[in-house]
């Protein structure tokens, strides 16, 4: 049996020759890698498998089944769906392991029931594809869970795998399998008639930045955001977060949300900004390595997972910080 790893759109950076596997990617192969047989499997645009492919061997994928078309971001998650599921059926997979992201919680659930099997999600750990720890209840918990099924479907929490290649002599050339996705499909499909792409911006993806600085509600407004938030996460080359309250008043775009309904976090440094830190965000940062908090309730909630904890305004404790010296923390 093989053990399958769907790599999603979402899941690769760039075009044509230029396309590179996200870290989250790398970390999900590295942990299929160690189950069974790698198979991959990848929605994308015309001109990007071989590419992809020769950018994945040194992982230990063995198989790439590519699904290239001209209208792959045209038609929402159905058609992966189909796709992926029909590849575990015909390739007797051991089971279908896919990095998380928005979308690819989406695919997850559908995969499951396409199929018949168990999903676990926000895996942190694994023994095999069928028993694995995963987090519950915002992330207050970790529980062991055996997956029943044929094909048990497993979402892995971006940041627990370390990644790891291959040895050269161990590495060999992926086999690339072209695949269509499935017409009847397509035609049932919800069609996607427009894209509002973000502004291009230098920063860090902020699924995978060693830094990262959020802010919240406690940061008054969008300028404050702006200045506060974006002003010192420029300063010190990281990624910006933020938390569903500050979305939902309009200081900042939902894409920055960490959270539940957000994505999960795992940087080395983690800087929170007026945030209370609600459980629904606690479950997309707590992993962090280092995290300072600042905020002016010395009993806000995010308080409890700092290593450095500051009670005061943000607009008097952020702007004398000197950033230029500012070194980070190493890892243990």
């Amino acid at each position: 049996m093989g053990s399958e790893m769907c790599i999603r759109d979402s899941s690769y950076t760039g075009r044509g020759d230029q396309v590179r596997p996200t870290q989250s990617s790398l970390e999900a192969l590295t942990a299929a890698r160690s189950i069974d047989t790698v198979h991959a499997i990848v929605v994308c645009e015309l001109g990007v498998s071989e590419t992809l492919a020769e950018a994945i061997a040194p992982y230990g994928v063995d198989v790439l089944h590519a699904a290239e078309d001209k209208d792959a971001f045209t038609f929402f998650a159905t058609p992966t769906v189909d796709l992926v599921s029909s590849i575990a059926i015909a390739e007797d997979a051991a089971g279908v392991l896919l990095p998380d992201s928005i979308m690819n919680r989406e695919i997850a659930g559908r995969i499951a029931v396409r199929l018949g099997s168990g999903l676990a999600s926000d895996v942190v750990a694994l023994t095999d594809i069928t028993h694995v720890t995963h987090s519950i209840f915002g992330s207050q918990l970790d529980v062991a869970a055996e997956i029943h099924g044929r094909y048990p479907v497993v979402v892995l929490r971006n940041g627990v795998i370390d990644i790891s290649e291959i040895s050269q002599d161990d590495q060999k050339t992926v086999e690339i399998r072209t695949v269509s996705l499935p017409d009847p499909t397509i035609r049932r499909s919800v069609k996607i008639m427009k894209w509002q792409e973000d502004a291009p911006s230098d920063r860090p993806n902020l699924t995978q930045a060693k830094v990262v600085v959020a802010g919240g509600r406690g940061v008054g407004s969008a300028e404050g955001f702006h200045d506060y938030v974006e002003g010192l996460a420029d300063q010190l080359g990281a990624a910006v977060g933020t938390t569903r309250d500050a979305v939902d008043l309009g200081y900042c775009s939902g894409t920055l949300q960490i959270g539940q309904t957000g994505v999960t976090v795992n940087p080395d440094l983690y800087i929170g900004l007026g945030i209370s830190g609600a459980i629904q965000h606690k479950a997309g940062m707590q992993n962090s390595k280092h995290i300072v908090v600042v905020n002016n309730d010395p009993d806000a909630q995010l308080f409890s997972l700092a290593d450095l904890g500051i009670v005061g305004d943000v607009e008097e404790i952020v702007p004398p910080v000197s950033y230029t010296h500012l070194t980070l923390p190493t890892k243990a």
